[in-house]
């Protein structure tokens, strides 16, 4: 298995095959404008809050589906600065789903 660490200014990916794991740091001022502010914890017996991603070929059909199929609307998809189409829900359970594109190449 070959492990591939890629690191940009704002967070850091771990891909391994097909499977991308992104680490962001606790306090991102584009989720927590959009899905709140991320609960830090206060102690052992909690745990953080977490976003989920997934990448799609077409974000907008996508997001269309989760409404369609129960979730809640955080924020349309849109175009960001870095080349990525993304939209937020959140899941019957209250966990923020991101819906991303694949990154484009600048």
């Amino acid at each position: 298995m070959c492990v591939i660490v890629v690191v940009h200014v704002r967070w850091g990916e771990l891909e391994s095959g097909q499977t991308t794991i992104a680490f962001t740091p606790v306090h991102q001022h584009e989720t927590d404008d959009l899905t709140g502010e991320v609960q830090e914890q206060k102690s052992k017996a909690r745990r953080n809050q977490l976003e989920v991603c997934f990448a799609y070929a077409d974000v907008d059909a996508a997001y269309k589906r989760a409404l369609e199929n129960g979730a809640e609307a955080v924020s349309k998809p849109e175009e960001k600065e870095w080349g990525q189409k993304v939209g937020y829900v959140r899941d019957i359970d209250g966990i923020v789903v991101r819906m991303g594109s694949h990154v484009k190449s600048r």
